[in-house]
């Protein structure tokens, strides 16, 4: 009887044993991880990792999870295993930046942030919304990289191609007489540019110029208050700073158009606009042409 009660406790205590170190699933650490459950995540991906070692996703959130609730020395223990087996590096040493902040570590804070930086880290957000990077304000070397990633087009040199056009402008034809006003305005931290035409004869046209990052170039969508529209990109970029946009234009006739726009910056300020029209691809163009002259002030 003795030697039964016996078994029975021991299987009792099993039981609970096996209970209390209950075998976490990915599928379960993750829902843990969109619920910001951090210390479930935490435990979940830290059973993970010891059974699979080489994860770095594991490693990765198992160290965002410590970081959530301070557990920064944990948290960059790691991270740093993730950084080292090659997981996601951008994001990995923006995290392991944090996780340094946060022990009141400055120096390593910024220099893992230039290391997330040199990966390709760009997400300004994040910075903005750390805490402990927060604390950071103020030190030369992080201002620096707050200021690149919060205006990451104004450091592009490809993104002042059309700089020498921004301003207020007077246009007039070649005789010298007016045709109308242009104010083209730099939106969205230099990230895109817009023209806003009126004519003389008070007819508007407003473009947006967004530099298009797969292709490598500039691109113009123009649209006119009677409805009409033109979609260009840049072909040419000339060593004195001008710029040709072309495309294909849709009539309202139902015929097309091939289009083009040059801009060349001249000495003494002004700024040349030619525009081309051509209904037989290319042989025959018809041209309109107008000179920017800065408004006063």
């Amino acid at each position: 009887m003795r030697v039964l009660v016996t078994s029975c406790l021991l299987i009792v205590l099993s039981v609970f044993s096996a209970s209390a170190e209950a075998t976490f699933t990915p599928d379960q650490a993750d829902k843990y991880f969109r619920a910001q459950d951090w210390k479930n995540a935490a435990a979940a991906y830290d059973q993970l990792t010891q059974s699979e070692t080489t994860n770095g996703r594991f490693w990765l959130r198992l160290g965002v999870s410590r970081l959530k609730f301070y557990d920064y020395k944990a948290s960059l223990a790691a991270l740093e295993h993730a950084d080292q087996l090659g997981f996601y590096p951008d994001r990995t040493r923006f995290e392991i930046a944090i996780a340094h902040a946060g022990l009141k570590e400055s120096d390593a804070a910024v220099d893992w942030l230039t290391k997330a930086v040199a990966s390709g880290f760009d997400d300004a957000e994040s910075l903005d919304m750390s805490e402990e990077l927060a604390t950071l304000r103020g030190v030369p070397a992080y201002d620096a990289i707050h200021h690149k990633l919060s205006n990451p087009c104004e450091s592009d040199p490809q993104y002042h191609w059309l700089d020498f056009w921004v301003g207020k402008w007077e246009v007039r034809d070649p005789k010298g007489e007016l045709q109308g006003h242009n104010d083209v305005v730099k939106l969205l931290n230099s990230c895109a540019i817009q023209e806003n035409w009126s004519s003389v004869a008070h007819h508007d046209g407003k473009s947006l110029f967004y530099f298009d990052l797969g292709e490598k170039k500039w691109k113009q969508v123009w649209v006119t208050d009677d409805g009409n529209m033109k979609e260009k990109s840049l072909i040419e970029h000339y060593p004195d700073g001008g710029t040709r946009f072309q495309g294909v234009v849709h009539l309202k006739n139902g015929s097309t158009v091939l289009d083009r726009t040059t801009l060349t910056p001249l000495p003494d300020g002004r700024v040349r606009q030619v525009i081309e029209q051509s209904p037989d691809n290319g042989k025959n163009w018809g041209s309109w042409e107008g000179i920017y002259v800065k408004q006063r002030d």
